[in-house]
């Protein structure tokens, strides 16, 4: 969309307020309901107090506060209804009725947003509110907090790293719903029934749990071992697990009912990866990050085409992320391009070296003094020459130097 801004103003700062005073309501409609000026401090402040009587004034009901806070016969209490706090906990409700889990990050993703623009402080503000007012708990490294006088559920809502793979969820008593929304969950992450009884569907959950925290052993030392870029995702699924397998089971039967769809999708991609790192596919990982750090430095300064850029870009990017070992396929087929742009550019390099080698051996046979030596000297004397001149090449794929298996293999860098 276009818009003449002449008129705006007489300058442009002037023209830049009004076109923000233009555009900023249609893009966020949320904004104001959730921008506060904030210290950064409201979230632990609000945990910690031993009353609500005196907190920062952003949580009141006054002109520049949320209503947060609001009194109720001497004393005051947490709002759940507050405008604010309805559209987080609207927003929890509905992503647990789909059956999604909601991470620190998933909330900043929708509330930094069009629509709203909100800080992730206010976020945090909220959110402390609502545990506090027990309609919401936190999940953080495997433990589930409900209680907000507990000093380690204040550990998301004071570092960021943690906030955003601690996940949240309504809290809500177990209902026939909730148990039916579980064992259907179950039924889809398994493929096999469980009557609707909450012992029985946390049992059944927690075998679930306890057979992935087995597999998932091996797999999170081989990870570490060679670098690979998902030990995060392990890490997380890791927790998840361990979350489940330590809850009671009323709690069992929450995460399933609310996060079931969440946790075949983690637990899919999961068994993807364990099968794609087999011997094969280390290999071809490792023949990749040679591709992409030290073969495409080399042909960067010597070739310029753009799509030979393109391919070795795809390929850092294939490498440095879990995403890339969820597609090997094309992993390889871009290793094998720079593979072979980097063969030709060593074999053009290493025909130069013969070449110019084959001209010294020359060279030195036209010297006059060539025809003093005693013939036996001949080979002798050309012998570092012809090494080099008359040498097969012998560059493997996935190798970066020519690996010449005879005496003279300590010339082998001199190809390069």
């Amino acid at each position: 969309m276009t818009r003449d801004a002449s008129s705006l103003g007489k300058n442009l700062a002037e023209i830049i307020k009004k076109l923000l005073d233009y555009v900023v309501p249609d893009l966020y409609p949320k904004l104001e309901m959730g921008a506060r000026q904030l210290g950064g401090n409201e979230a632990e402040e609000v945990l910690k107090a031993a009353n609500l009587n005196a907190l920062s004034q952003v949580f009141y009901g006054h002109d520049h506060g949320l209503n947060l806070v609001v009194k109720e016969g001497a004393g005051y209490v947490p709002n759940p209804s507050a405008d604010s706090a309805k559209e987080i906990l609207d927003y929890l409700r509905r992503e647990q009725a789909y059956g999604n889990k909601v991470t620190g990050r998933s909330l900043e993703e929708h509330f930094q947003g069009f629509g709203y623009g909100w800080e992730r402080d206010i976020l945090r503000l909220v959110l402390a509110v609502l545990l506090r007012a027990g309609t919401i708990e936190v999940t953080h490294q495997g433990r589930r907090f409900r209680n907000h006088t507990d000093p380690q559920c204040r550990v998301p809502f004071t570092n960021n790293t943690a906030f955003r793979s601690a996940s949240f969820a309504p809290r809500e008593s177990i209902g026939i719903k909730m148990l039916i929304a579980a064992a259907k969950h179950y039924e889809e992450l398994t493929g096999e029934e469980v009557d609707v009884e909450e012992s029985t569907i946390a049992t059944a959950f927690k075998n679930v749990a306890d057979e992935e925290a087995r597999l998932l052993l091996p797999m999170s030392a081989l990870t570490q071992a060679h670098q690979l870029p998902i030990q995060d995702t392990i890490r997380d699924y890791r927790q998840s697990l361990e979350a489940i397998l330590h809850a009671d089971s009323d709690d069992a039967v929450r995460i399933l009912a609310g996060e079931g769809v969440s946790f075949k999708a983690i637990r899919n991609q999961i068994r993807t990866l364990r099968s794609a790192l087999d011997d094969t596919g280390l290999a071809l990982i490792q023949q990749a990050r040679t591709a992409a750090h030290r073969m495409w430095p080399v042909l960067q300064e010597r070739r310029s085409e753009t799509d030979l850029a393109a391919c070795a870009d795809t390929l850092l990017s294939l490498v440095a992320s879990a995403e890339g070992l969820l597609h090997l396929d094309q992993m390889a087929e871009q290793t094998s391009t720079i593979n072979a742009a980097y063969r030709e550019c060593y074999t053009d390099l290493h025909t130069r070296r013969a070449d110019a080698y084959t001209q010294a051996i020359e060279q030195v046979k036209g010297l006059p003094e060539w025809n003093l030596l005693d013939e036996a000297m001949y080979e002798t004397v050309l012998a570092p020459l012809t090494s080099r001149a008359y040498s097969s090449l012998d560059l493997p794929d996935g190798a970066v130097v020519w690996m010449k298996n005879s005496p003279t293999a300590q010339s082998k860098t001199h190809a390069t």
